[in-house]
């Protein structure tokens, strides 16, 4: 199952209906059980620390998808070009073991 782009808005509050149950009927008591007593206030804070550690790891993530490619031969271990290689549709440089394909 795949989740379209435009699909997140809704699938953002079934989540919410599905998991504030949850979490007061079953996270919250155990937490309880375990000495620590969160007020609501409390609630909130540990809410906004986790969802600013999920903003951080999407930025990272982002981050990597966004890093430009670097095309190595991975024979050579160092990049390879030809005047006149690059190819004008992906703007890589050529790599002569591509040619035979061993890269």
């Amino acid at each position: 199952m795949e989740i379209q782009p435009d699909q997140m808005q809704t699938v953002n509050a079934i989540l919410i209906i599905i998991l504030v149950p949850i979490m007061d009927a079953v996270v919250y008591p155990l937490i309880a059980k375990c000495g620590f007593s969160f007020t609501s206030l409390k609630r909130m804070v540990v809410g906004m620390l986790l969802a600013s550690m999920a903003f951080v790891a999407a930025a990272i993530v982002q981050v990597e998808i966004e890093k430009p490619e670097v095309l190595t031969c991975s024979l050579l271990n160092k990049e390879l070009s030809a005047p006149n290689a690059n190819s004008a549709e992906t703007g890589k440089p050529y790599c002569g073991w591509m040619a035979i394909g061993l890269d």
